[in-house]
């Protein structure tokens, strides 16, 4: 699995360009793409809420969701999820566990702020 890296336009590749991936994935609003309305997932219709129960139940949901449709070669396992710290009022800190399905290779994917 090869693409450029968004940081420095490098070629990337593996768990670095997958990790990418993941949280390009996470952070885009649906809809904000013009070309691709339906790329992206639904997490900042869910975001600046107290986290409880309900909430990270519904985070859940929509990671799995959003991971479904676009990045299908990751089987997920587990998601944790965090209020970010600092400055970062509002937002939330996400954790990916799962399984790259080619390999059966475990992935963790971490530090994803929305």
């Amino acid at each position: 699995m090869y693409g450029m890296n968004s940081e420095n336009g490098e070629i990337s590749n593996g768990t670095p360009y997958l990790g990418q991936l993941v949280r390009d994935v996470l952070i885009t609003p649906i809809g904000s793409r013009v070309m691709r309305r339906n790329y992206g997932s639904r997490l900042y219709t869910l975001l600046d809420n107290p986290i409880d129960a309900a909430l990270v139940a519904n985070i859940n949901v929509a990671v799995v969701e959003a991971l479904t449709a676009h990045v299908p070669i990751i089987s997920i396992t587990a998601i944790e999820v965090n209020p970010a710290e600092g400055n970062q009022t509002g937002k939330i800190r996400l954790t990916v566990m799962g399984y790259l399905i080619s390999e059966n290779k475990p992935i963790e994917i971490s530090n994803i702020i929305v």
